[in-house]
């Protein structure tokens, strides 16, 4: 029993010292996402750093930009942290966006720039009946997902968010307060 419970606290230690890479086989369809746990992984110890632009990262997206390769339909989002998410469907693209108009194509997306990806699955905006607030449904931050903050119209509008896709809720829930959409 001493032994296997060792062993577990090692792995978690192991598993949260390292970040997290997630790996693309193929570029040429929609890549796999990466699995629940990885993101947990990567949470739990907090490494927003990866997976960041890798090589030349002035030849590669910026916050705020959609891109994709000329290889793959896939539609990426680079988040406020400079990490790259897929946006899994039409349903999570069209929750964010009126047209596929301004979408970026990047064939060195994932040769020279990331290694892998987040999933921003379920993605939506939202606000509160009661205030001004827009968030945006964010899968990564915590298992199942949480809102972050959308800081201003500047940033709003960097992204490129339709502002007719807002949904008005009587709560939201749960907040990351710590990770909101600043930059």
């Amino acid at each position: 029993m001493k032994r296997t419970s060792r062993l577990c606290r090692v792995a978690i230690a192991l598993a949260l010292s390292l970040p997290l890479v997630v790996t693309t086989a193929q570029v040429a369809g929609a890549a796999p996402a990466p699995s629940a746990s990885d993101v947990a992984k990567a949470l739990d110890s907090r490494s927003f750093a990866a997976p960041r632009p890798t090589a030349n990262a002035a030849a590669c997206p910026q916050p705020g930009q959609r891109v994709k390769t000329s290889s793959s339909p896939a539609v990426y989002l680079v988040d406020p942290n400079y990490l790259l998410n897929w946006i899994p469907g039409e349903t999570e693209y069209f929750n964010l966006w009126n047209s596929w108009s301004g979408i970026a194509t990047y064939n060195n997306l994932f040769t020279e720039c990331y290694s892998g990806y987040y999933t921003m699955r379920n993605a939506h905006l939202a606000k509160l009946s009661s205030g001004p607030a827009i968030y945006i449904w964010d899968a990564q931050i915590v298992s199942g997902g949480a809102y972050r903050w959308i800081t201003s119209e500047a940033v709003f509008n960097k992204y490129a968010f339709a502002w007719s896709k807002v949904r008005t809720q009587s709560s939201i829930g749960p907040i990351a307060v710590n990770y909101p959409w600043n930059f």
